[in-house]
């Protein structure tokens, strides 16, 4: 079988040399570092390139609990597959400290997250191009960018006409927008229940029918989403056992697998009146250090929290914040860590009828159905963890039920500091047509409250009955957090992580909104049939939340205060090193190259000037084919 093949492989092909020299380092085996060295991997036969690649986490190819489907809650909390880093208290979140997870091993947050694939917009690029100006409006147009996000995905749609089809109503699908050919294979659920059923039309009731296929960039409304699970295998499709798997099988000599390898540093050597110049990388493994050198180029994919601290650990970032590390300026670039964005996801969960099936029913018997669930997995790839279900809905303000006037004071109330007037002139723009939301229905329920409790936090109640969470989540922030490296002595240290949530009025103003569109949905039929009601004839809230009545009816300091005891984070962690003009705050240029530098680019979503619309896999493998292809081109290696 494909991954277990894969894990062979990569097992076979760690480097015997760790000292030796290679065309190209890429650091971090995320989902966009796999993509970007298996492409450059491509050039082994007609140019005899090397990669290397240098992950700190271990593999989990092979691994059942991240292949299967059904089982990626139980990866929160695991220290094997995440990073687990801590934000500064957060002031308007109740002066909460938050846990951000971010996956650890070969293939990153692909390897850990929900495999939801949702759709990138065309305005949210032409924002990016914008920004950039000049080159960059040409290369980061939509119709640039479109085929190398089709070029990571491999669509396996509904038979036209099918029982399937008609169920979740996804006839709007134009397989035009959708890959056909690439490592990635998405699909729709293989099994679902009424409650997906109930979402396409739940929405059309409320005046937001999906009127198109949400992946060709200008479509909202409600939908049943995709997800990157390839119904062949019955597994997880991520870089880890497609892109990287196909690679070793193609070459294994052209692609090189360092697991548990910490970059420490990128190496810069300096020549009098030239560039600062990336030759290759310091990193630490089994308890050594060592040097790896790149004649070519390094490139950081190593996420938005650890490439920015590569960065300012090389010398490349605020020459006043390094100096205070003891840390020589060799790049002046006080934009390196700024610009942090992330999603904040609001969730509200309800009781559903008794019979309507949802993972809840899994954490009966004190975890003995989700064991034997999980041994039919593993013996026939059946069974209730052999998929996964969710629906999604992108949503304007209008079809939120709110209007720019309502909106005007908040953005008049903060002026933005220079480096985000352009942003935040495009967010503004956005608000009026534009996607504000995302709202996504989950078949289980949600305890926010256990916020720092990664491995409670998506699990059932276990109060024996069943619930369904809707979840909205702002698209498009206009607050901005930092992370910045706080001690030379000790390179493993985590980062100071400070997101600044809720610090722009208007980002409080918009989930306001949101919150009280939850209970909308959950009061429209045909879902409001398939909920318990409580004693106001309102849908039943799960314990701990708020009723459906104080949300929808409390005034605007009760809902903030549900607000900001309630949002969790979506870890789509985004911006630190943004891909815009250097005078307006950015970091890397329009070919990911970081601004006074020679052979060093980033490749992650760090790079993202303004945090993209729904979950970022798609548009991050998306991402790294756009810059494997500018790597292999700027070198004369495009096969």
């Amino acid at each position: 079988m494909r991954p277990l093949i894969a894990f062979l492989t990569l097992a076979a092909a760690t480097v015997a040399d760790p000292t030796a020299t290679y065309d190209f380092i890429v650091v971090g085996g995320g989902g966009a570092g796999l993509v970007v060295a298996s492409r450059l991997s491509e050039a082994t036969h007609t140019h005899n390139v090397t990669v290397l690649v240098l992950e700190a986490g271990g593999s989990h190819v092979g691994d059942v609990n991240v292949e299967c489907p059904g089982c990626f809650g139980t990866l929160y909390g695991n220290r094997t597959y995440h990073w687990d880093y801590e934000s500064v208290p957060q002031a308007r979140l109740d002066g909460r400290a938050h846990r951000h997870m971010a996956g650890k091993g070969l293939g990153g947050g692909t390897a850990v997250n929900f495999m939801f694939w949702t759709p990138n917009s065309r305005r949210n690029v032409a924002d990016w191009a914008s920004l950039l100006g000049g080159a960059g409006r040409r290369l980061w147009s939509w119709d640039a960018f479109r085929p190398f996000l089709k070029r990571a995905e491999r669509f396996v749609p509904f038979a036209c006409g099918s029982r399937e089809e008609r169920d979740l109503q996804t006839g709007y699908v134009n397989e035009s927008a959708h890959g056909d050919s690439g490592p990635t294979v998405t699909s729709f659920p293989a099994a679902y229940g009424p409650l997906v059923e109930a979402w396409p039309r739940t929405y059309a009731n409320l005046g937001a029918a999906v009127d198109g296929d949400p992946y060709d960039g200008v479509v909202g409304g409600g939908f049943t989403n995709l997800f990157n699970i390839d119904p062949g295998t019955v597994a997880r499709s991520y870089p880890a056992n497609t892109y990287l798997a196909d690679a070793l099988r193609r070459n294994p000599n052209g692609i090189h697998v360092e697991t548990g390898a910490f970059v420490t540093k990128v190496l810069l050597h300096t020549t009098p009146g030239t560039r600062p110049k990336a030759t290759g990388v310091s990193y630490m493994q089994n308890n050594r250090t060592f040097t790896a050198t790149a004649t070519r180029e390094v490139i950081l994919s190593a996420g938005a929290m650890q490439s920015s601290k590569l960065l300012e650990l090389s010398g490349v970032g605020n020459c006043t914040h390094l100096a205070t590390l003891s840390i020589p300026c060799v790049v002046r670039n006080p934009n390196v860590g700024e610009n942090l964005q992330n999603h904040l996801q609001l969730p509200l969960g309800f009781r559903v009828r008794p019979g309507i099936a949802t993972a809840d029913d899994l954490a009966a018997d004190g975890g003995a159905l989700f064991a034997a669930a999980k041994a039919q997995y593993v013996d026939s790839r059946t069974g209730p963890l052999a998929t996964v279900n969710g629906s999604s809905a992108l949503l304007t303000l209008a079809q939120l039920g709110g209007s720019m006037s309502d909106l005007l004071p908040f953005l008049d109330a903060a002026t933005p500091s220079p480096g985000l007037e352009a942003q935040h002139a495009l967010l503004k723009a956005g608000l009026a047509t534009g996607h504000v939301a995302q709202e996504i229905g989950l078949g289980a329920g949600i305890m926010p409250w256990l916020y720092n409790d990664s491995a409670r936090i998506f699990a059932s109640p276990g109060d024996g009955f069943n619930y369904f969470t809707l979840i909205s989540i702002q698209q498009h922030p206009f607050s901005r957090g930092a992370v910045h490296f706080q001690s030379s002595a000790d390179p493993v240290l985590q980062p100071r992580l400070d997101p600044r949530y809720l610090a722009h009025p208007l980002d409080r103003a918009v989930h306001r909104l949101m919150a009280r569109h939850l209970v909308a949905v959950a009061r429209a039929p045909p879902l409001r049939d398939l909920l318990v009601l409580d004693e106001d004839g309102e849908p039943l809230t799960q314990p701990g939340y708020p009723t459906a009545r104080e949300l929808a009816e409390g005034d605007d300091a009760a809902v903030d205060r549900f607000v900001s005891r309630y949002l969790m984070l979506a870890y789509h962690h985004s911006g630190s090193n943004a891909m815009m003009a250097r005078d307006k705050g950015g970091v890397v240029d329009e070919r990911f190259e970081v601004y006074g530098v020679k052979g060093l680019r980033v490749v992650d979503a760090s790079v993202f000037p303004l945090i993209p619309q729904g979950t970022l896999t798609s548009t991050v493998l998306g991402l790294a084919e756009r810059a494997a292809h500018f790597v292999k081109e700027d070198h004369g290696i495009l096969n």
